[in-house]
């Protein structure tokens, strides 16, 4: 092993303000994070495992930031409105194939929907014509109401189901550690009250024209 010189060891301390262990050679490359392995990058006067360390570190307090922490909202927020429009579906049309996926039997109607997302009926009326023109709902005689047919899921409309945007991002929050959870929880709830007294303006999905307009 080609450890570096005192002289170099020295700067890399003084760098990294630490030590660990006995051997001044191994702490100062563990002050830095990192392992000691063939020549030094300091004694060759390459920046090396000092600066490396040092630039890890900035990056990581730069996230911690209110500015780094918006930053990557930003990120995760453009990833997940991206996704929600898997398999050639709005975000609309996703929210109405979930729900009439899932509504109890005699609550799978277009008005239902309206006051499930609370909107009028024109938009809702428009979103659903376009899931029936892709073939993946259908309708059927409602037994209690004749003026409110039943949209049912048929098994194409299953099928587009399981590309369901809302459950990959699921399997990506399902990485998150458990201990780690609840804090995350209580921060976003903290952030979304933040927002909502702010009273910035939401998106309505119902402006999103569908494919057919």
């Amino acid at each position: 092993m080609d450890f570096c010189t005192a002289k170099s060891v020295q700067k890399v301390k003084e760098t990294c303000s630490d030590t660990v262990g006995n051997d001044p050679h191994i702490a100062a490359f563990r002050a830095c994070g990192r392992t000691p392995s063939g020549s030094c990058s300091v004694a060759h006067g390459n920046g090396g495992y000092a600066e490396d360390g040092q630039r890890q570190a900035g990056t990581m307090k730069e996230e911690f930031t209110s500015e780094g922490i918006t930053a990557l909202f930003e990120q995760a927020s453009r990833l997940i409105h991206g996704a929600r429009f898997a398999g050639g579906l709005t975000p609309a049309q996703w929210t109405a194939l979930r729900y009439f996926a899932e509504a109890p039997p005699f609550q799978k109607t277009m008005a239902s929907l309206a006051r499930f997302q609370g909107l009028t009926l024109a938009p809702v009326t428009r979103t659903v014509r376009t899931l029936m023109d892709k073939g993946l709902v259908d309708r059927h005689p409602n037994p209690r109401s004749k003026r409110a047919d039943l949209i049912i899921v048929n098994k194409a409309g299953r099928q587009m189901l399981g590309q369901n945007p809302r459950v990959q991002i699921a399997e990506v929050i399902d990485k998150v550690p458990t201990e780690d959870r609840e804090v995350l929880v209580r921060s976003m709830r903290t952030i979304l009250d933040g927002l909502l007294e702010l009273g910035l303006p939401q998106f309505d999905e119902s402006l999103l024209v569908d494919d057919d307009e």
